[in-house]
């Protein structure tokens, strides 16, 4: 899954770590910072390198990692609805942040090196999560807005059976197997969407156990 990177969703601290990895100044207002980000950034997508000659201090950035980690697992402990896009880029852009400040601390001392890894590990498991969240969404979103094929006729004469023509199971991760059943009657001819089946009585949906 590709991340999107919003610097309008950075804080001023953050702006301001992205560009003194940059060796690029910080000092003015986040609005000065953002713009001399969204530069430096397109330099970069055109080819240009910046080499950094800032040495960080490990310690001091594992403070600020665990800090940024614990205020994502915040963000995500409420976060139910992947449609909302001001919080999914919120979140994406603070996952790009923190796995590449995390995965720039480097350190023989194995104390910071566990550390550094155990915050790894961390934002991995969140990453997890929110990836979960929107394949959910997104499998029962597909569920619910495919059409369902009408039913056919033996022939012209025939009468409408009581049993039914087709039979359709779909897997969701969340929602369990839901088994949907269309029966036979004139009325579901055309290519009418789940909800109106639902709302008409035409079609049984029964939950099982898996």
């Amino acid at each position: 899954m590709a991340f999107r990177f919003d610097i309008d969703r950075l804080s001023k601290d953050e702006l301001e770590y992205e560009l003194k990895v940059r060796d690029v100044g910080t000092s003015g207002s986040v609005d000065k910072l953002r713009k001399s980000l969204r530069g430096v950034l397109a330099l970069e997508k055109s080819g240009s390198s910046f080499v950094c000659s800032l040495k960080l201090d490990e310690k001091n950035e594992l403070v600020a990692c665990e800090q940024k980690v614990t205020e994502l697992r915040e963000v995500m402990s409420s976060f139910t609805d992947p449609a909302c896009v001001s919080t999914t880029k919120k979140i994406e852009t603070k996952f790009s942040h923190l796995f590449s400040r995390i995965n720039r601390i480097s350190s023989t001392d194995e104390g910071i090196a566990q550390k550094r890894s155990d915050l790894l590990a961390s934002l991995a498991e969140l990453i997890a999560d929110y990836s979960s969240i929107k394949v959910d969404a997104n499998e029962s979103s597909s569920f619910y807005s495919q059409p369902v094929a009408p039913a056919t006729e033996s022939n012209s004469n025939s009468q409408h059976a009581s049993s039914p023509t087709c039979f359709k199971t779909v897997n969701l991760t969340k929602f369990g197997r839901v088994s949907v059943i269309q029966f036979n009657h004139p009325v579901v001819r055309t290519m009418w969407c789940i909800a109106q089946f639902l709302e008409r009585g035409y079609i049984q949906v029964g939950h099982h156990q898996s």
